[in-house]
């Protein structure tokens, strides 16, 4: 069994709710050292987590209701806009995961048409097309590479 393989069944009890979640589901806290609410989304910082829902709704009372200091048992002060905050941090630690898999050749984006060798050597691991293209458009290539049906190449009002 891998690192991997034992952190994916890990369970945790939410301090909101009080259920016990898979830690998928949950966001780790942990007590910065002046006594603040700190998010660890790489759960790698140290002390003792402090875990809850991952919704903005359970941020929320959590902060509301003191929840931190209590499951914490020492006073701890988290800012009023922690959920804000959150949402920035995993907004930011998505885009930092995009750009690693852009780097590493498994995630395509944007308008590229022909598809470079090494792509069609190897298909990637994610493609990402932009939703608002023209219907019809060659420059546009989907992933798996296909021609689009003649039907797409009409306008509406040739319809």
């Amino acid at each position: 069994m891998s690192l991997r393989d034992a952190t994916i069944d890990r369970e945790r009890r939410d301090l909101v709710s009080h259920q016990v979640m898979d830690e998928s589901r949950l966001i780790r806290f942990v007590a910065g050292p002046e006594g603040q609410v700190v998010p660890d989304l790489g759960r790698k910082l140290p002390g003792r987590g402090l875990w809850v829902e991952a919704t903005r709704a359970a941020v929320d009372q959590a902060v509301r209701k003191n929840g931190f200091s209590r499951a914490a048992k020492t006073p701890l002060s988290a800012p009023a806009d922690l959920s804000d905050m959150v949402e920035r941090l995993l907004a930011r630690r998505c885009l930092d995961q995009l750009g690693l898999a852009r780097r590493e050749g498994v995630l395509i984006s944007g308008f590229e048409s022909p598809p470079r060798r090494s792509v069609q050597a190897r298909p990637p691991g994610w493609s990402r097309r932009p939703t608002d293209r023209p219907t019809g458009a060659e420059s546009c290539w989907p992933w798996p590479p296909t021609r689009p049906p003649a039907s797409a190449a009409r306008s509406a009002r040739t319809i």
